[in-house]
């Protein structure tokens, strides 16, 4: 079926408004401009991505220090066992506020997110270290 308007064809109609269509990306929940498949925290902004353990969760919402997917009283222990030091190697995951240390401040995260699991991400990777 051929449709013409003002003598311009549905295909000369179409070329002449490809420019200025606009093509819609991947969804970005949080609004950070990562793209929520290349996102490790997609509900809550962070664009810095900072995985101090690697775990292909972003800080902002990775409070589980023991590494279960579970953000519960076992998460206490690892921030008491590396309670003052820097958040590197194994303390890594102690850091809930990402800060680079482990200190007081990382029990406040867990409290807020008690009963919660960790994520979600939108890296495939999640949950594996190192999750690039």
């Amino acid at each position: 079926m051929r449709v013409e308007i003002l003598g311009l064809t549905t295909c000369m109609l179409l070329a002449m408004a490809l420019p200025f269509a606009t093509l819609a990306g991947p969804p970005d929940t949080d609004g950070d401009t990562i793209p929520d498949p290349s996102d490790n925290c997609t509900t809550i902004a962070n664009s810095d991505q900072l995985d101090a353990d690697e775990d292909g969760y972003g800080c902002v919402c990775d409070q589980d220090t023991n590494q279960d997917n579970a953000v519960g009283t076992p998460d206490f222990g690892p921030v008491l066992m590396n309670f003052g030091g820097s958040a590197t190697g194994a303390a890594a995951s102690s850091d809930t506020n990402c800060d680079a240390g482990v200190g007081v401040p990382d029990f406040g995260p867990i409290l807020m997110n008690f009963g919660t699991s960790v994520g979600p991400s939108g890296l495939s990777c999640a949950g594996t270290a190192p999750c690039p």
